[in-house]
């Protein structure tokens, strides 16, 4: 596949796409109009004193010449579908750079969406550890937050007519799971997986073209744009991992955890007060090993009120996909203690971490 050949099978995939959905009508739009841009970059130079090709992209001033590092493909080069559209991805954050929160939640949902695709329909219906929810429930709950994500983008307005109506169908008796089916049409399998991908995608468009100042509505307390994207990085990371379990994949860690972390630090106040009790004592210091071996830290240091330990693990446990006493987190003082026994990172009522050893990878 050449270059242009990658260009025009990201274009018709585009086309794909649910056409009754507005987010994928408005993702199809920006693609139509930067397709366009594209197409007048994707002209090649042939240079003859080092058989070297350079796409004419915005990063042309910088000369590449025969450096065997140089992103730009040599003169013989045929890219793969996937090489194409990580190129075209990098020449669109050449053009319009994203939110780097927004580059770490499309990582992770690309993660995810890496293992998805390679489900079967009778996995997409298979109970995992989480509530008992099938994949098609989880993926399900990611999309139906991404679109209220999207909402929030839009206005206040717009967010609180959805959540409004959300509450209504509630109150009418239907659980959590039974309002998101009724509400997407209860798309399941490789049909859910798409449309939950590219509403993601465009949320993460809409975040990064918002001002760097921009506070937006939530469930919870309201949020600057960064932590509202972290925010939904988490759920997506957390939500993940019963796929993972389910599917018997270990994940693998990595920086991108950082976010995690420091979404979970900043809630110990809000675990307390979702629950409506006083905090019980100051913020715990958290000194965390990244999966590179980097120390992360946060707070006031203190050995009295600690928590240490692994990164993946304390991610883990803000996120309750495992409980404190399957990790080998070192938790001093009560303070910290009483934060690791509840921690609740995201937002909503209280919800209690899954009982010791009910959250695990499965042996197959």
């Amino acid at each position: 596949m050449t270059p242009a050949q990658g260009l025009a099978l990201f274009f018709d995939l585009t086309q794909r796409l649910h056409p009754m959905l507005p987010q994928a009508i408005d993702f199809r739009a920006e693609a139509d109009a930067l397709h366009a841009l594209l197409a007048t970059l994707a002209v090649m130079e042939h240079k003859e004193n080092n058989k070297h090709r350079t796409y004419a992209c915005p990063d042309r001033i910088r000369a590449c010449g025969p450096d065997p590092a140089c992103p730009h493909p040599s003169t013989d080069a045929i890219l793969t579908p996937a090489q194409g559209l990580a190129l075209f991805f990098d020449l669109t954050q050449r053009l319009h750079p994203m939110l780097p929160q927004a580059i770490d939640f499309r990582a992770e949902a690309d993660a995810l969406h890496a293992l998805l695709a390679t489900l079967s329909e009778a996995d997409w219906a298979r109970p995992t550890l989480f509530k008992a929810w099938t994949v098609n429930d989880i993926v399900q709950h990611l999309h139906a937050g991404d679109l209220m994500a999207a909402a929030s983008v839009a206005g206040e307005d717009p967010f609180r007519q959805m959540r409004a109506e959300i509450q209504a169908a509630r109150d009418s008796g239907l659980t959590r799971v039974e309002e998101t089916r009724q509400r997407l049409g209860n798309p399941t399998g490789r049909r859910l997986l798409d449309l939950w991908y590219a509403t993601m995608a465009a949320l993460c468009d809409r975040l990064s073209a918002m001002p760097p100042d921009a506070r937006l509505k939530w469930a919870g307390p309201d949020m600057g744009v960064r932590m509202f994207t972290t925010a939904r990085q988490m759920e997506t990371w957390a939500h993940g991992q019963a796929v993972y379990d389910l599917m018997g994949v270990s994940r693998v860690p990595t920086s991108r955890l950082r976010n995690i972390a420091e979404i979970g630090v900043r809630t110990f106040g809000w675990t307390f007060v979702n629950r409506q009790q006083d905090l019980p004592g100051p913020a715990p210091h958290v000194r965390l090993t990244a999966p590179s071996g980097e120390k992360w830290a946060w707070n006031d240091p203190s050995l009295d009120n600690c928590v240490t330990g692994s990164a993946l693990e304390f991610c883990q446990v803000v996120t309750q996909t495992r409980n404190v006493a399957d990790t080998g987190l070192r938790v001093t003082g009560a303070p910290a203690q009483a934060w690791m026994a509840i921690a609740q990172c995201f937002a909503g009522p209280p919800e209690n971490p899954p009982p010791p050893g009910a959250r695990r990878v499965s042996a197959g």
